[in-house]
């Protein structure tokens, strides 16, 4: 049902889902207050173009909405606008919203991310109240007030980054995320630090940490094991023609053995030379890249539990870069006559 101008949708009823979906009319600006409050099929649906508001409550307890896409031109979602959508998974709100209301998200049991604009300045009373899924949640800069509740009871919560900006933090913000491990702050200034975690309970207050010191400890880890490639002599290429069991091939007429034995012992190169060698060429080390590459893509740990798991990953990625170093070379001096062997790439 629309309003007589076309332009507000003010109601849908369950007759109007068609395969789980409804498509907006042209023309609506507007999505009324309650308006899909009967359809309890819908499971996705796209707010196109032109649409600027949803209304309060709009889709509250649609258990089975699954997937919902807002266009940018939408500014305004109004109080409890999903609120208990329990099946909703991902939502990314448009550039154009400014406050995230109260209760916007409550209860939306399964919202496992969230990607809130930089143009929001306040997050609302309980708006991801109860979002059980929720792991990590990074406020933007913009944001300045987080009202009270607005994470309450979001018990699988482990890792959220406040910006620096942030002014008011109300009581109960973070209450019941009995997982919560770092609170990140986007800042090294100290007076923000201080401030900031003088805006949490007493029991948050040890878990704040700079943004700089969680990219530090990240970086460290990365480069203990990267190094270990540099460290190993069989991950540089001239390895197979320089190292001490080299199979043995004379470049001139020798006369004896003695002579032959030198000049072998003059083509070879010691281990450790490569090793030197390894760290002033790191970029050129296709065996360091690859695995830097490879541990570029795993995913950072969300709480300090995790960094144990994220080490072993680490040295996976490494120990099995330098095994295929090692079984490269071991290839080629095996069958000289086989087809090349083919490194690690």
């Amino acid at each position: 049902m629309l309003s007589d101008d076309g332009k507000i949708l003010l109601r849908v009823d369950e007759s109007d889902i068609v395969d789980g979906s409804y498509q907006i009319p042209v023309g609506v600006t507007s999505i009324s207050d309650e308006a899909f409050i009967q359809c309890r099929s819908l499971q996705t649906i796209m707010i196109p173009d032109g649409v600027t508001n949803i209304g309060e409550w709009a889709f509250v307890k649609r258990c089975s909405l699954q997937t919902i896409t807002i266009a940018d031109g939408v500014t305004n979602i109004g109080e409890g606008a999903f609120s208990k959508c329990r099946s909703l998974q991902t939502v990314i709100i448009p550039a154009g919203v400014t406050i995230i209301d109260d209760f916007v998200f409550a209860q939306c049991t399964n919202l496992r991310a969230i990607t809130i604009p930089v143009g929001v300045t306040a997050i609302g009373l309980g708006a991801f109240d109860k979002c059980r899924s929720l792991q990590t949640i990074t406020i933007p800069t913009g944001v300045t007030t987080i009202y009270e509740g607005a994470f309450a009871n979001c018990s699988s919560l482990q890792m959220i980054t406040l910006p620096a900006g942030v002014k008011t933090i109300g009581d109960g913000a973070f209450e019941g995320c009995e997982k919560l491990a770092w609170i990140i702050i986007d800042s090294d200034d100290q007076a923000d630090l201080g401030r900031i975690t003088a805006l949490l309970p007493e029991e948050l207050s040890s878990k704040v940490i700079p943004k700089s010191l969680y990219v530090e400890v990240i970086r460290q880890l990365q480069d203990k094991h990267l190094a270990r490639i540099l460290s190993s002599p069989h991950t540089n290429q001239l390895y197979r023609f320089f190292h001490v069991n080299t199979r043995y091939v004379s470049k001139v007429n020798i006369e004896n053995e003695e002579q032959r034995a030198i000049e072998k012992a003059g083509t070879t190169i010691p281990e450790e030379i490569f090793c030197h060698i390894n760290a002033q060429g790191a970029d050129a080390n296709r065996y360091y890249q690859k695995a830097k590459a490879l541990i570029e893509r795993e995913p950072w740990p969300k709480a300090p539990e995790e960094l144990k798991g994220y080490e072993e990953r680490l040295i996976n990625i490494v120990t099995k870069c330098i095994k295929q170093a090692e079984h490269f070379h071991v290839a080629i001096e095996e069958n000289q006559t086989a087809s090349p062997v083919t490194p690690f790439n």
